[in-house]
């Protein structure tokens, strides 16, 4: 420690008094500043595949894993049955990120898709209500689009030409027996455009015009040039676009969550950015046939015609509002097919998985009905490799693999070629993750074995591996090209 005495001797020697101030104001707060204690060191490393594996240096276990220091905290205070001691710099390693399981509502939206089809309430069919023939023409296909008072077709009809003779008649004879003679006209489906072009010439037309009846496109064309229709004989009918029905489905199981006038946003990948609200109409009192799904119809306005039949849809059906309840983030959970748990902070660098019973869920929160507490801290992010290691004295009921099968059973997985080292007939892959092995992927090495042939292999290849359980390295023992099936 610094004598005082001695700094103020010679503070008092030096010649600029200010100096000399400074340098005792340096020394004094050297003095008084807390000791700050050295960053521990760690007492060894470790691999996270095999924690039997100990270095006194950091670097790479045999799998090609970084190694994970130890420190003398960790190793004098055990952690208990079923849980995992972590420390703080290995967690910032493995990204360790954690939420709050707290209380509240879970909005619900039910995903569904659907198609677009032309409201059939605004479908106007043409009849004709005499007999006769299509002499021309005017629309080639159904589908195509109409404005209203477009031509159609030329009809020639006996009947229609004694009925326009006796309304040209009646014209002489007085307004009342016009105005009677041009109703009839009507009920034969003779529209005002070939009335007024009737009345304007003051001669029958020999063939009659048929108009489009409103803006629209054809929906149905059944009739080609010089074709004989008789009367009431449905040949074509257009339907207006300005609304559109959009059919969703959904399955059965579903059906008791959904009602009329439920909220629905609606939006299509031909329309990037586009949304349409609307609202469940109807629901169908009987299941689609082919797919067994229950069907739902909205009906949306289309002034601008961007809806068109047979467009793709998907929809978001906002669901009843649920009870209160614990939630949690989805990424959170761990789902295997018979259990769900959550890995837990237990303070103090500590994890422990536990297992827990699941509610409804929506596309970011799932209910948790039993397991947790309001305000517990589990693991959203890192949680399968910390429940991997708590599993090892967990004393929680896992599915266990008979006792005479290894570990690590022979199994095929997709991988790349990341180094060779041929001499040593080691080689290092970038493997998928590794199903039966309930193992993440990333980067390691193996070791070949015997009899399999890796000369013509270079870095960068992409393989399909068979690969078993091995010491020090796991054993790759069939090795193919990707495109080849195992």
């Amino acid at each position: 420690m610094p004598n005082l005495s001695a700094l103020l001797y010679r503070a008092r020697r030096l010649k600029f008094p200010l100096l000399g101030a400074m340098f005792v104001l340096v020394a004094a707060l050297a003095w008084f500043a807390p000791w700050q204690p050295a960053a521990p060191k760690p007492l060894y490393w470790v691999s996270s595949m095999d924690p039997n594996y100990r270095s006194n240096a950091p670097g790479k276990c045999p799998h090609g894993m970084d190694l994970v220091p130890v420190y003398a905290e960790d190793s004098n205070r055990p952690p208990a049955a079923g849980q995992v001691k972590i420390n703080p710099a290995v967690q910032h390693q493995l990204a360790v990120r954690k939420v709050k399981v707290a209380r509240g509502r879970l909005n619900q939206r039910l995903r569904t898709f659907g198609r677009v089809v032309a409201d059939p309430t605004l479908v106007k069919a043409i009849a004709p209500r005499t007999p006769g023939w299509v002499e021309m023409l005017f629309v080639m296909s159904e589908g195509d689009s109409v404005k209203r008072g477009q031509p159609l077709f030329s009809f020639y009809s006996p009947q229609l030409i004694e009925a326009q003779e006796q309304f040209l008649a009646a014209r002489r004879q007085g307004e009342a027996q016009a105005l009677r003679a041009e109703g009839q006209l009507k009920a034969l489906l003779m529209d005002d455009i070939s009335i007024e072009t009737l009345k304007k010439q003051g001669v029958a037309q020999r063939s009659v015009i048929f108009h489009a009846p409103q803006d629209g496109m054809v929906d149905m064309l059944k009739l080609r040039e010089n074709a004989y229709l008789n009367p009431g004989q449905m040949v074509m009918a257009v339907g207006s676009m300005q609304r559109v029905w959009v059919w969703l489905e959904v399955f059965a199981s579903q059906g008791p969550q959904l009602a009329p006038r439920q909220a629905v946003s609606l939006t299509s990948a031909s329309l990037p950015g586009k949304v349409w609200d609307g609202e469940i109409d109807s629901i169908a009192p009987d299941l689609d046939p082919k797919s067994r799904s229950l069907r739902l119809r909205v009906s949306l306005a289309n002034p601008n015609g961007q809806l068109r039949p047979n467009m793709l849809m998907e929809g978001l059906i906002s669901l009843p509002e649920r009870p209160p309840a614990l939630l949690v983030s989805r990424q959170a959970v761990i789902e295997l097919d018979n259990q769900a748990r959550l890995v837990m902070d237990a303070g103090d660098g500590t994890f422990k998985s536990v297992a827990v019973t699941l509610g409804e869920r929506n596309e970011e929160l799932v209910e948790v009905l039993a397991g947790v507490e309001e305000g517990d801290i589990v693991v959203a992010s890192a949680q399968f490799l910390i429940d991997a290691e708590s599993s090892k004295s967990s004393d929680l009921k896992r599915l266990q693999a008979p006792p005479s099968k290894p570990a690590y059973p022979p199994t095929w997985v997709a991988a790349t070629i990341s180094e060779l080292f041929p001499n040593q007939r080691k080689i290092q892959l970038e493997h998928e993750p590794i199903i039966d092995w309930q193992m993440p992927a990333m980067t390691m090495n193996f070791a070949v074995s015997e009899g399999v042939d890796v000369a013509h292999f270079k870095v960068g290849d992409k393989l399909r591996v068979k690969i078993t359980d091995g010491s020090p390295l796991f054993q790759i023992i069939d090795i193919q090209a990707a495109d080849k099936a195992p």
